[in-house]
């Protein structure tokens, strides 16, 4: 039997461990659930500079996934009423993808940070419904006279933002490598002895946070996150440096805190080999790109059948010119109404309506039996038949999934009281065809909702399952399906068992009197009754059921019918 695995998701991200003993197990699902956060630990309210690149991301682990996804941003302003604006948005996310997004005010679209105070920002679905929480970040319009910006990866690998604007200093430490030579017996006054074989400057940056005006503790412990990062880098002008963090230890919890700021010191990773003193470069002509397609799937039909045509997966960004990887590497996924969507195109040699993996049949009987049949009629389990074929599926598994889906959805009261039938009722008109030989066949009628059945086979006896065992009880289903079993556990109005057998009924009921009579091929006169009042439902050994062995002391012909009604 094949089955199918659902898909696990790993994310490369950490926790405090004190923290991770509780949340280990439930952070993604009810932490998330309840407080849909961006994926950082900046405290809220961040103070921002107009230029500053800031930016946030946000884990899609909830379902339904929105159809697009809207990020959206209220700005408010010194001298005019606040608006709420859709920066930007993005249709066909993906179940666990990670949406980044630049959340500076420059990104947002504010031209003159001047003139705003601050503003917020949230992602909505494709209706305007907000579902995730809400940043806010406060534009500082108070002189600095040094500033820097870092970015570095946070406890979930991405990227968070810190602004520093305290004093700041950068030095450069040269290492040389000389070498001595043998003097030339004609050497000049000019000729040296010590020649330099190799130098390399390393530049170092030490610089201060500045004075933290809000939530100075929340501030401070969360520089544990810049400590602790592994990746740093300095935004300048010219793009981002990287850095290696120097300094190993903060003092990040105070008794009696007052202004407080912490100094830190970095160097650059990339050695300084020569000088030089240039402006900004000016940006570079755009290289025209285009996008190709990678992976490829058939597009199904609302069955899972292979409908012929087939597009990519995904695109990947590439340059025209050269055909290489556009930097830095993009792929998103090839979803309609993307602009750069690649449409699907007739695949040769697939048959429309094929599928490597189609469903088996299910033939089977609905748990529900029509309940609107006339008087002296009753009903019998409608007939459920999904056709082999019917479905399809790219792995295997998917296509019986779907059609034990439908067959579950057509097992209801509705469909039973359409597609089953009505029978006469009384032991005078069992009559269906004889079973074979060695068999008799049962109509067991019942008040709806209860469970009274039949039970008996050696396996029962001796419980061991490796034996046969015949009846339609719940307890069954060990048996269910097995060579030599005769189970019916949907409880069909008509079934057929082995004779010689040990049977015994379970007769299920609590609070009103139940009469049992089983009628043998027919007649008037039951071969078997018995009436049972509440009490002995409630005080029998297994709450609200009673043993009864009808079939002790009874012949029971070949072939039988055999016909056996409760009734209130």
């Amino acid at each position: 039997m094949s089955r199918l695995n659902s898909p696990e998701w790993a994310i490369k991200a950490g926790l405090l461990e004190e923290d991770f003993q509780g949340w280990g197990e439930r952070f993604f699902s009810t932490y998330q659930g309840a407080n849909r956060p961006f994926l950082t630990w900046q405290p809220d309210r961040p103070l921002v500079s107009g230029k500053q690149e800031v930016y946030l991301y946000f884990l899609m682990n909830f379902s339904p996934l929105p159809t697009q996804v809207r990020l959206r941003a209220e700005i408010t302003y010194f001298d005019k009423p606040a608006e709420t604006i859709t920066v930007d948005s993005l249709a066909g996310v993906q179940y666990c993808q990670i949406m980044g997004a630049p959340v500076g005010p420059a990104a947002l679209g504010i031209q003159d940070a001047s003139q705003v105070k601050s503003y917020k920002v949230w992602l909505a679905n494709q209706d305007f419904m907000r579902f995730s929480e809400v940043r806010t970040y406060v534009i500082d319009h108070r002189y600095q006279a040094q500033e820097r910006c870092l970015l570095f990866s946070n406890s979930f690998h991405v990227f968070d933002s810190l602004r520093l604007v305290g004093k700041g200093s950068e030095s450069l430490k040269v290492s040389r490598s000389m070498a001595s030579r043998e003097r030339p017996q004609a050497a000049q006054l000019d000729f040296s002895e010590m020649y330099l074989i190799d130098r390399t400057g390393d530049r170092e940056l030490t610089v201060s946070t500045g004075y933290f005006p809000t939530c100075g503790p929340e501030q401070l412990r969360y520089l544990n996150e810049l400590l602790l990062a592994e990746e740093w880098y300095l935004v300048t002008e010219k793009g981002h440096q990287p850095l290696e963090l120097m300094t190993d230890s903060i003092l990040d919890i105070e008794a009696s805190p007052g202004l407080m700021s912490r100094t830190f010191s970095f160097r650059y990773t990339a050695q300084q080999n020569n000088f030089s003193s240039l402006l900004v470069a000016p940006e570079q002509e755009a290289r025209p790109v285009y996008w190709r397609g990678i992976g490829f799937q058939h597009l199904l039909d609302p069955n899972g059948l292979r409908t012929g045509n087939g597009r990519p997966v995904k695109l990947e960004k590439r340059y025209a010119d050269d055909d290489t990887p556009f930097v830095p590497f993009i792929v998103k996924p090839n979803m309609p109404g993307d602009p750069d969507y690649i449409a699907a195109v007739p695949i040769p040699g697939i048959v429309k309506g094929s599928t490597p993996y189609p469903n088996v049949a299910i033939s089977r009987m609905t748990s529900f039996v029509k309940n609107d049949c006339q008087v002296g009629y009753v009903g019998n389990a409608a007939p459920i038949s999904i056709a082999a074929g019917k479905y399809g599926g790219e792995n295997s598994g998917e296509a019986d999934a779907k059609a034990e889906a439908e067959a579950k959805s057509l097992d209801t009261q509705e469909y039973a009281n359409q597609y089953g039938s009505c029978v006469r009722g009384g032991p005078q008109y069992y009559t269906v065809a004889p079973p074979p030989a060695g068999f008799f066949s049962l109509r067991l009628i019942r008040p709806k909702g209860n469970s009274t059945g039949l039970a008996g086979g050696p396996g029962i006896e001796t419980g061991d399952r490796s034996k046969p065992a015949h009846g339609n009880t719940w307890f069954l289903s060990d048996w269910a399906g097995k060579p030599g079993n005769y189970v019916y556990l949907n409880s069909p109005t008509d079934m057929i068992f082995p004779r010689n057998v040990n049977y015994y009924f379970n007769v299920s009921g609590w609070n009103m009197p139940l009469t049992f009579t089983m009628f043998i091929n027919g007649g008037e006169v039951p071969a078997y009754k018995r009436t049972f009042t509440p009490e002995e439902f409630q005080n029998a050994p297994t709450a609200s059921i009673v043993k009864i062995t009808p079939f002790e002391g009874l012949v029971i012909p070949d072939k039988a019918l055999i016909y056996v009604e409760v009734s209130q």
